[in-house]
């Protein structure tokens, strides 16, 4: 397979948006992006994810988890982490995060510029076991919230590295939501279904999107004030795969909140995120 990531120029693998793609995102807070990535540049990601993933797993051989949060005993904990940055153990993902078409991606649906890289992750569902169980859901949440940031200027470009069925567990959003006000982190509603059983009028007030059908290379992006949740993967032959990296105004200010990503990392509050972990990727 070639080595797409390190060729001198992305912009042949991964496509422009369209004005009609902006208008879109700025009335409802999410676009779905059709093709975003080409497909052989969606498979190499794919085998990427997979090999970070298996080397940070318990007695893998990348001790990523143990020094970015070496005081983790939770179990959820610790598989969360190993699900985020993997730029940091794969300077293959580190480009494909840091490039110039994905934040001209972001910085055209957000309309601002300079932005900074926040974060890459992956985001996996295990397929329905024989026996009818499933993994978790994702409940009803803002991603801004659990974010260090003084101000709601980011986005998260979620890219199907499978082919993901509406069974699968993919995105869905409340459309319209991204005008709301912060609501709260997900961590403290402590519901089931997160934000809408705390504030039930949302769902009244909003449409909620399909459960999208994705192909590799298919793209969602949303807001950091967008409300979005997710099924179980209720498919009993596929694991969902996806990965995600998101994108803030380079001149955000640092609140000091706790986040994995950003602690122990010396920012200074109310100082931008001048980081090597946080580059800002377009100007």
């Amino acid at each position: 397979m070639t080595n797409i990531a390190t060729t001198t120029d992305l912009s042949t693998e991964i496509r422009t948006v369209t004005a009609e793609e902006i208008d879109f995102f700025d009335t409802n807070g999410w676009v779905k992006l059709d093709k975003l990535v080409s497909r052989p540049l969606a498979d190499e990601l794919f085998s990427h994810m997979q090999r970070v993933i298996q080397a940070r797993a318990e007695g893998g051989t990348d001790h990523y988890v143990d020094e970015i949060t070496p005081d983790a005993d939770e179990a959820w904990m610790r598989s969360y982490v190993a699900s985020t940055n993997l730029r940091e153990s794969d300077p293959w993902i580190g480009r494909l995060a840091t490039c110039r078409p994905l934040a001209e991606v972001a910085a055209s649906m957000l309309q601002t510029r300079p932005l900074r890289l926040w974060s890459d992750s992956v985001f996996f569902k295990p397929r329905m076991q024989a026996d009818g169980t499933t993994g978790p859901g994702t409940p009803w949440h803002q991603d801004y919230p659990s974010m260090p940031f003084d101000r709601a200027i980011a986005c998260g470009i979620w890219i199907a590295a499978v082919e993901i069925t509406p069974d699968m567990g993919s995105l869905q959003y409340l459309s319209g939501s991204h005008r709301e006000m912060p609501l709260g982190k997900g961590a403290t509603f402590r519901s089931p279904r997160g934000a809408v059983d705390l504030y039930p009028w949302l769902l009244d007030k909003y449409e909620m999107s399909p459960a999208f059908h994705m192909q590799p290379g298919d793209a969602l992006v949303h807001h950091s004030l967008t409300m979005h949740f997710s099924e179980p993967n209720r498919s009993t032959t596929h694991d969902r795969w996806a990965w995600t990296s998101q994108r803030f105004d380079a001149r955000t200010g640092y609140n000091g909140a706790d986040n994995h990503r950003s602690d122990r990392r010396g920012l200074v509050v109310d100082e931008v995120f001048d980081h090597p972990m946080f580059p800002i990727v377009i100007d």
